[in-house]
């Protein structure tokens, strides 16, 4: 048992050591690497080396908590550097050469086009120093995939919006449904929308071969968010805004190094910020609320800070029902006293009661919005507020009572009785007696649309 216990411990470490954590924090102190794969290090435990190197596209990259590998070429062929898999944003640089005296030959940073860097033409034996670093973000596992690009990928075809493969050089687009769509590990497709204030932008992608993720920039290319999936954005600026996003493919995990993709793109008004006010306002206090006869008041608009309060009259003797049929958002309704306390009943969509006192019952509604993440900042409704005489909250007994009980039933013997009444906690007895042979027919009419009469015999 020992020695099996012993074994897999070994066998744990060896598998653990090649690629995980491996700390190459100078460009004089490379890890080796071979092949493709993917190895993690620790971002934490690395310092910022401010290392660029020979040639040109190393000082334009912006990289924090870098690491250094020294990665040789197992097979002739085309091959991607990348971060993929990495939680916050990754560069990376290649440069020809080993050791700190190394020329940069390929970099990449998530303000450029593509989705890592690329080498071409390597041949088997090549030798490159590789850096990888943070771009912005941070946390602990920084990943590094080196991928072989494939003939289909690198062979294409570009769709009808090429040539938009830089931030600089954006495909200018209105809403609407775009279809056959094509980008590529080293070929990012760079959008933009113009985003009018008060407006909300949706993009949602499909795909039927890759894994296409988004990246958004403002204007200047300055990045904005990283959110990978479909995502929005509302113009809250005060002044028309061009979104600039990139469609880039996202290979990580052995995914397709090109993306075939359609995109649905929308731009539409938001409520909550072009702040509708309805015509009954201004009631956005308790102590101010608006009258309100029965009936039913359409196209009406709350929102968060922004709550509506009406006052409702309800006869003596009588019952009521508030209800909201919900447009847009999810408004809610709560009903108060006159003095606005205590809270009658409420927070839903309807609201029913009564008034059995002989004096009216003054009641004041509020329709609001929830302040929750979950819901929008305002909401549009439909509001009815009703009342009606209710007998049942004056009931006044008939000619037959009391007739309470078995015991108190009164006689009925053939003809109509008129102008009868009964509720739930006072029910009517009545005897009769029917002859040898004899049917008995028995017809109940109601006069009341509220009530509903059972009997038993």
């Amino acid at each position: 048992m020992q020695c099996r216990f012993l074994t897999l411990a070994l066998v744990s470490i060896f598998f653990l050591s090649p690629r995980s954590f491996a700390q190459g924090d100078d460009c004089s102190s490379a890890t080796p690497i071979q092949g493709v794969g993917t190895w993690v290090s620790n971002a934490v435990g690395h310092s910022t080396s401010g290392f660029f190197g020979a040639g040109t596209c190393g000082p334009g990259l912006q990289m924090g908590n870098d690491a250094f590998y020294e990665w040789t070429a197992t097979a002739d062929g085309d091959f991607l550097f990348d971060t993929s898999g990495t939680s916050f944003l990754g560069a990376v640089a290649v440069y020809s050469g080993v050791g700190c005296a190394a020329t940069c030959v390929a970099g990449f940073s998530p303000a450029q086009t593509g989705t890592g860097a690329m080498l071409s033409g390597v041949t088997t034996g090549d030798t490159f120093l590789v850096q990888v670093g943070v771009y912005s973000g941070g946390g602990t596992h920084l990943y590094l995939t080196v991928s072989e690009l494939s003939d289909a990928c690198l062979s294409a075809a570009d769709d009808v919006f090429e040539d938009n493969d830089g931030c600089s050089a954006p495909r200018a687009m209105v809403p609407g449904h775009y279809s056959d769509l094509v980008a590529t590990a080293i070929d990012s497709d760079f959008y933009s929308v113009v985003v009018p204030i008060n407006h909300r932008l949706d993009v949602v992608v499909s795909q039927t071969m890759g894994d296409v993720d988004f990246m958004v920039f403002d204007s200047t290319c300055a990045l904005l968010s990283a959110p990978w999936a479909d995502f929005s954005y509302t113009n809250d600026t005060g002044s028309n805004q061009t979104l600039i996003f990139e469609a880039f493919v996202d290979h990580y995990e052995g995914l397709e190094l090109c993306a075939n993709y359609s995109l649905d793109i929308a731009v539409t008004l938001d409520p909550c910020l072009a702040g509708f006010d309805d015509f009954m306002e201004d009631n956005d206090t308790c102590s101010t609320p608006l009258p309100l006869a029965p009936g039913t008041y359409v196209n009406l608009w709350t929102g968060v800070d922004d709550s509506d309060f009406f006052a409702v009259t309800i006869p003596r003797n009588s019952s009521y029902s508030f209800s909201i049929d919900r447009g847009y958002g999810a408004a809610l309704m709560r009903a108060f006293h006159s003095e606005c306390s205590p809270l009658l009943g409420g927070n839903g969509v309807s609201i029913n009661g009564s008034n059995p006192s002989s004096t009216p019952l003054e009641l004041v509604i509020e329709v609001y919005v929830r302040d929750h993440q979950s819901d929008p900042g305002c909401a549009s409704y439909d509001l009815t507020v009703d009342s009606y005489f209710d007998s049942c909250l004056i009931f006044v007994d008939d000619s037959f009572e009391p007739n309470n009980s078995c015991q108190t039933s009164t006689r009925l013997v053939d003809g109509t009785y008129a102008n009868l009444q009964v509720r739930y906690a006072d029910a009517d007895f009545y005897w009769f007696c029917v002859g040898a042979g004899a049917t008995l027919n028995l017809d109940v009419l109601f006069t009341h649309a509220e009530g509903n009469v059972d009997l038993g015999l």
